[in-house]
Order: structure tokens, then C-alpha cells, then sequence
């Protein structure tokens, strides 16, 4: 089960947020939260290495099942809404005042 803490707005290239959970009794900081066009989603914690001179992005963490990995991103997507939705439009800083869904 996803518990959501912290949703931090950010707009820099596709990144439109980070969010902050307890999952598993661990503490999950900056998932970040990306939008392509009308497409949102999120992905796990990421850092960058060079393969052959080229930019690989490897996960921090993850998850070995690829089913396991979309049902954790669908939980997560739901619970951040559900977090977004109790919390009042004035207290987060979206651009424009909309939440991120």
C-alpha cells in the first residue's frame, strides 16, 4: 500500500513534480512526475551514466516483475490524485492554478 506525504510542483523539461511515499515501510523520496504533450505519468528515481557515449537513465530502485511495476505506477497515480484532490487549489503551487491531472 502507497501512503502519499509531499507532492512538490517543479516545472523544468518534462518533469512537472516530485512526489514523497511511504511504501513498504520505506520512505520513497522525488518520484518524479512527467508529462509529454497530454501524456502523464510517473517513473522511478533516476540517475545518468554513459554507454558507449551515450546518456543512459538506470533506476534507483525497481521493481523485477514489468506487471508488478505497472500496478505500482497505477497505485501511485491514484493515491497522488486522491492526495491532490483533499488538499486545497490554493495551498499547492501549480502553474495556472490547476492541479496536475
Amino acid at each position: 500500500m502507497i501512503e502519499v506525504i509531499k507532492y512538490t510542483p517543479f516545472q523544468k523539461g518534462s518533469i512537472i513534480g516530485f512526489v514523497d511515499i511511504i511504501y513498504n515501510g520505506e520512505i520513497k523520496r522525488h518520484i518524479p512526475h512527467l508529462q509529454k504533450g497530454e501524456r502523464k505519468w510517473f517513473n522511478y528515481p533516476s540517475y545518468q551514466e554513459e554507454d558507449a557515449g551515450e546518456k543512459i537513465y538506470l533506476a534507483y530502485w525497481e521493481k523485477l516483475i514489468p506487471e508488478e511495476n505497472t500496478k505500482f505506477f497505477k497505485e501511485l497515480t491514484d493515491k497522488v490524485k486522491d492526495f491532490l484532490d483533499k488538499k486545497p487549489a490554493e495551498s499547492q503551487e501549480f502553474e495556472g492554478g490547476d492541479l496536475p491531472f
